[in-house]
């Protein structure tokens, strides 16, 4: 018998032994990293439609409503108040129920209230983000008359 036949059997087998390891293992790894992005894409899709919406509603109502309301002097801190709880609102609106729950589940905001006050910070930092391109448009303005 030849030293390569009778070897053949043996090492197939030590193959098959190193195979059934490590195929599994990357089977694992594989799903591990698969749940990982969609994950990442659910956790970046949450992101993108929320500041989307505020964006949105900020933007809407600066246009329809501030802009007005600052040209007649009629616009106060209780003004602001009313219309910050008015965004919330459109903006619970336009994300719908669906979304809602995956942000918060999304963001581990176990309760509404805590989702309001993500959504109430968000929409007071667009509210700031948009004054000061606001302010930079002017400037630019100026600086070009």
């Amino acid at each position: 018998m030849d030293l390569g036949a009778a070897l053949l059997p043996v090492v197939l087998d030590a193959v098959k032994a190193v195979l059934a390891i490590l195929v599994p293992w990357i089977l694992a790894r594989g799903v591990a990293y698969l749940d990982a992005r969609i994950e990442n894409e659910r956790i970046t899709t949450a992101l993108d439609r929320t500041s989307d919406a505020v964006a949105d509603v900020v933007e809407e109502l600066a246009q329809t409503v501030v802009d007005d309301l600052k040209e007649d002097g009629r616009f106060d801190l209780e003004e602001a108040d009313a219309l910050k709880r008015k965004a919330l609102g459109k903006i619970k609106h336009n994300l719908g129920p669906k979304a809602l729950k995956e942000i918060r589940k999304t963001f581990g905001l176990g309760s509404q209230r805590e989702l309001d006050e993500a959504l109430t910070s968000k929409i007071e930092a667009e509210v700031r983000r948009t004054k000061g391109l606001a302010r930079i448009a002017e400037a630019a303005s100026v600086v070009e008359d």
